[in-house]
C-alpha cells in the first residue's frame, strides 16, 4: 500500500508540470496571436489612413479650377499700338532736295532745293519754271481708275495749246505700268509732241515726250468739280535735260 501511494505521489508533479508547460505554451501562442492581430489592425489603420488622405488630396487637386489666360483681357490690358489704315510714313527727301506735300489729296514729291515751286491759286496744280515742269491733278473723266490705260491713251494730258504764231499737239503712243524708286506704282505715258511756229518758247518740231501718272488713294471731291483721280508730271519743253529732271521728280511721288 505504501508503494502504490508512493507511485501515485511521484506521478502527480509530472502531470502538473506538463499542465503548466501546456498552459504556458497556450498563453504564449495567445500572446503572439494578439500581437499578430494588433500588427494587422495597425497595418489596416495605417493603410486605410494613407488611402483616405490620398483620396482627399486627389479631390482637393481636382477641385482647384485651372486658370486659363483670357486673351481678351490680355489685349485690353496691353493694347498693341496700331496705325490708322490710311496712315503711311512720309519718306525723307534726298540730300539737295526739298519736299512738297498735299494734306488734302495726301500725296507728295521731292524737288531741288534751288527751285521755287509755284502753286496755282484756285486749283491744285504746281509748276517749276526752270524746267517747265507741271504737276496737274486729273479728274475721273480724264482718268478712269478701273480702266486707267484706256482712258490715258485717249487723254490729252494738258498738252494741246494754241497761241499767236504757234500750236502744240500730242499723240499718245504707249502706256506702260511703272514703279518709281520709292515703290509706288503708276503709269508711264510715251507720246509724240508736235510744235509749230515760234511762240512755244522752244524750236518748232516733233519731240518724243514722257508723262508720269499716279492714281490717288481714292477720288477726292472738290466743290463744283468732278472727283480727282490722279496726279500727272510732265514738262512743256521736252528737252533731254528737262526730261531727265522730270524722271527724278516724277520718280519721287508718294502717298500717305
Amino acid at each position: 500500500m505504501d508503494v502504490k501511494n508512493t507511485d501515485q505521489q511521484s506521478n502527480l508533479p509530472l502531470n502538473l508540470t506538463s499542465n503548466k508547460i501546456s498552459q504556458k505554451t497556450i498563453n504564449n501562442q495567445k500572446g503572439k496571436f494578439v500581437i499578430a492581430i494588433g500588427v494587422v489592425l495597425l497595418l489596416l489603420i495605417v493603410g486605410g489612413g494613407s488611402y483616405y488622405l490620398g483620396m482627399m488630396n486627389g479631390k482637393s487637386k481636382a477641385s482647384v479650377p485651372i486658370q486659363i489666360p483670357n486673351p481678351t483681357n490680355s489685349l485690353q490690358t496691353n493694347p498693341s499700338p496700331t496705325l490708322a489704315p490710311s496712315s503711311k510714313a512720309i519718306p525723307s527727301p534726298k540730300v539737295g532736295f526739298q519736299q512738297y506735300t498735299n494734306d488734302n489729296l495726301r500725296y507728295g514729291f521731292s524737288y531741288p532745293v534751288s527751285d521755287s515751286l509755284y502753286k496755282c491759286p484756285d486749283i491744285p496744280c504746281l509748276s517749276i519754271s526752270r524746267i517747265s515742269l507741271r504737276v496737274e491733278t486729273l479728274r475721273t473723266y480724264e482718268l478712269t481708275p478701273n480702266d486707267a490705260k484706256s482712258s490715258l491713251m485717249s487723254a490729252d494730258l494738258f498738252c494741246s495749246a494754241d497761241g499767236p504764231g504757234s500750236s502744240i499737239s500730242c499723240q499718245n503712243d504707249k502706256i506702260e505700268e511703272y514703279t518709281n524708286t520709292l515703290g509706288f506704282k503708276g503709269y508711264k505715258v510715251s507720246r509724240t509732241k508736235t510744235v509749230t511756229g515760234t511762240g512755244a518758247g522752244f524750236p518748232a518740231g516733233t519731240y518724243k515726250d514722257t508723262v508720269y501718272v499716279y492714281l490717288l488713294p481714292e477720288a477726292k471731291k472738290r466743290p463744283g468739280v468732278s472727283d480727282y483721280a490722279g496726279v500727272m508730271f510732265a514738262v512743256d519743253n521736252p528737252s533731254q535735260s528737262n526730261l531727265s529732271e522730270l524722271n527724278t521728280t516724277g520718280g519721287s511721288f508718294f502717298t500717305f
